[in-house]
C-alpha cells in the first residue's frame, strides 16, 4: 500500500524468528533511511494485566532524549499516525506516550514512532485485530497517517 503511494518501503523484520536486537533495528533504520527524508514506523500489539483495557496509542521519545533532534518530527509522526489509524479502524484513541525507555526508538536518529494497534489481552480487540477487514483498515490508517505527516512537514 505504501509502495503504491510512491514510498520506498524497507521491512526490517517480517517474521517473528529474526534474531536482531532493538538497537540493531534502530541502527539499520538510521543507515537505511538516514540519508533521505525517511522515517521508522514500528507496528506492535499491546498487552496489559487488565484484560478490559482497549485502544491504540503511539510512542515516541521525549525532548530530553539524546537523539532529541528528532523529537519534534517523531511527535508529529506519532500524532499523524495515531489520528489516521484510529479514524480508519474506529479503535479508541488513547494517547501519545513520550518515553525514553524504548531502546528501539532511543537509538534512532530518524523520526520514529511505535504504533500499539490495540490490546491482544482484550479478547474482543484481539479477535477484531485478527480479521482481514481490520488489517486492511489498519494498513490504510497507517498509510494515511504517513501521508499526513509528510504533507505537513513539506
Amino acid at each position: 500500500m505504501l509502495a503504491e503511494r510512491g514510498y520506498r518501503v524497507v521491512m526490517l523484520r517480517e517474521t517473528a524468528d529474526v534474531g536482531i536486537s532493538n538497537r540493531e533495528r534502530a541502527e539499520l533504520a538510521n543507515q537505511t533511511v538516514g540519508q533521505t527524508d525517511g522515517i521508522l514506523v514500528r507496528i506492535h500489539a499491546n498487552g496489559s494485566d487488565d484484560s478490559s483495557v482497549v485502544g491504540a496509542l503511539t510512542i515516541c521519545q521525549t525532548a530530553a532524549n539524546p537523539t532529541a533532534k528528532c523529537y519534534r518530527e517523531s511527535r508529529a509522526l506519532s500524532e499523524a499516525v495515531l489520528d489516521a489509524y484510529c479514524e480508519k479502524t474506529q479503535m479508541k484513541k488513547r494517547s501519545i506516550w513520550e518515553t525514553d525507555t524504548m531502546t528501539g526508538i532511543n537509538w534512532c536518529t530518524v523520526p520514529s514512532v511505535i504504533l500499539e494497534m490495540g490490546f491482544m489481552t482484550n479478547k474482543e480487540e484481539d479477535e477484531t485485530m485478527a480479521t482481514t477487514a481490520f488489517r486492511v483498515a489498519a494498513a490504510e490508517g497507517v498509510a494515511a497517517g504517513i501521508d499526513r505527516y509528510f504533507a505537513a512537514e513539506r
